[in-house]
């Protein structure tokens, strides 16, 4: 009877601690504290009978209901601990654990090592169209000043794992964009060779153990270095920053352990001490203080979120990648391609593009060609398709975007343009913005000695500006344009285009006519 007594209590647990989850998705008691990092969250899906017998439906139905179970974030972070302390792994997306537990984000290493070397040509272009903005905005009462942050890896690389082989560093973006900036006297900051320079120097960290963005000391030293610079720039005397004391603890703050967040543990990691200023700011009366703009990634949260720029500059306008619209003059955020972006960047009296080496690669994040395309004066054409594939393609006469569906196969062009009219020994340059899928290829058909153009940078989410430049020789006759991909079987996500545009271009001055 004993035995039946305690066995009953022991089902009536397992059923409860069974329940607690469905429990807690239902009733959201108690709080639990949501995961770190970047993720998708699985929706929950629709019910239609081709879901069903195709069993799509039951799988994205599994996976909204493991996404959204609860206690699924406490879970996580024990399995991720376990993970951690027993096997030295972790479980976080784009996060590389190196030497010493020195934790990176890939794309750094990656630029550390010239493995996402864009090409000599490339960075020549960008740096010759830098030049024409930085002229033109001279001309408008506009400063243009650009700051290369510095990056994790280039400045650990005595930390990056051993798979990578580290010693084996060829050109990187970063060398070659300085080199080309110096050689055009442009106004640019390189914090990269800064901090690098100060490693060994340094009273504290430049750099967190578990962080990817520049320590709390060492983004108030390179704020600091911004507005001298200014001021140099400008001749004109603006707000200056001091500090009467330095806070030195292990509970750290800001994004001085942001990777290590991303890791979702249990617990904080130990790791070294980090150095937290105590800001004295010189008083706004009788200084200059300018209206700025700045295009930039993340690096530029860490002065404009902590509040930095509102004690220096009049007004902080944030484009975060060239896409999100923040302001200091009201909260939420805007889109981009819903300003009216000549009048609206020449309303400031100083423009601040920036980035960390990790994003050269794609630097500017479409900032330099789109206003070059804008303000140079060339006269561009639209490329007029003569043939749109109705089975593969989408065309929206509102939005001008091309839509190229999931599923299009390979080898089949789906757009072609006939109206080209090429001339003979000549250089042009086709123009088009893309996001979604990354494979692209162009061809012009029936000019043998004008080879493949093949695109695979392509980003998922986000549009870039690109560009093919070829040369005609004796024959132009009957030329087409064709747009396909032969890489890959079908595509596995649409592929959006638009804004897709042909220019002659002058190999002689790098402009085009």
């Amino acid at each position: 009877m004993k035995k039946t007594r305690i066995h009953n209590i022991l089902f009536i647990l397992l059923v409860l601690i069974l329940a607690l989850p469905v429990l807690q998705q239902a009733i959201g008691f108690p709080k639990v504290a949501g995961l770190k990092g970047y993720f998708v969250k699985a929706k929950k899906p629709v019910l239609n009978s081709k879901g069903l017998w195709t069993g799509t439906y039951q799988d994205s139905l599994n996976k909204f209901v493991e996404d959204n179970i609860g206690f699924r974030p406490d879970l996580v972070r024990i399995n991720n601990t376990a993970d951690y302390y027993l096997y030295n792994r972790i479980n976080a997306n784009n996060v590389i654990l190196g030497k010493q537990n020195f934790a990176y984000e890939e794309g750094y290493i990656l630029a550390t090592l010239g493995r996402d070397f864009i090409g000599h040509e490339k960075i020549k272009e960008k740096a010759e169209k830098a030049a024409f903005l930085h002229e033109y905005y001279k001309s408008k009462g506009t400063d243009l000043i650009f700051l290369f942050a510095p990056g994790k890896a280039t400045f650990f690389p005595e930390y990056i794992p051993d798979e990578y082989i580290p010693d084996s560093i060829s050109t990187t973006n970063h060398d070659v964009y300085t080199t080309e900036f110096e050689e055009r006297e442009l106004s640019f900051i390189d914090y990269n060779s800064w901090f690098r320079a100060m490693k060994d120097t340094s009273r504290y960290p430049l750099y967190p153990q578990y962080g990817i963005h520049w320590s709390r000391y060492g983004m108030t030293l390179a704020f600091d270095s911004l507005v001298h610079y200014i001021e140099k720039t400008t001749q004109k005397d603006l707000v200056e920053l001091s500090w009467d004391r330095i806070d030195v603890s292990g509970k750290l703050r800001g994004t001085d352990y942001d990777l290590g967040k991303a890791l979702n543990l249990l617990w904080q990691l130990p790791t070294t001490d980090m150095a937290y200023p105590h800001l004295v700011w010189e008083k706004k009366e009788g200084k200059y203080m300018p209206d700025v703009v700045c295009i930039s990634d993340s690096y530029f949260w860490n002065w404009y979120g902590t509040g930095m720029t509102n004690k220096v500059f009049n007004k902080t306008d944030f484009l975060y990648y060239f896409n999100q619209y923040y302001s200091s003059e009201w909260s939420g955020s805007k889109k981009v391609d819903d300003l009216d972006i000549i009048p609206f960047l020449e309303s400031h009296d100083l423009i601040l593009v920036m980035s960390t080496d990790g994003n050269l690669h794609k630097f500017a994040f479409d900032f330099i060609d789109r206003m070059y395309a804008l303000l140079s004066g060339n006269t561009t054409n639209p490329v007029n398709f003569t043939f749109i594939h109705e089975d593969y393609t989408n065309y929206n006469k509102e939005t001008g975007v091309y839509t190229i569906r999931r599923g299009t196969p390979q080898f089949k062009s789906f757009l072609r343009a006939t109206d080209l009219n090429l001339q003979p020994n000549t250089t042009y340059r086709i123009n088009y913005e893309a996001k979604g899928f990354n494979i692209l290829e162009m061809d012009i058909h029936n000019l043998e000695d004008i080879p493949v153009y093949a695109n695979t940078e392509i980003q998922e989410d986000q549009w870039n500006s690109f560009s093919w430049t070829f040369t005609t020789g004796n024959n132009v006759k009957n030329p087409t344009l064709r747009l396909y991909m032969d890489f890959v079987k079908e595509l596995t996500i649409p592929l959006y285009l638009r804004n897709i545009t042909i220019t002659e271009f002058n190999e002689n001055d790098g402009s085009v006519s």
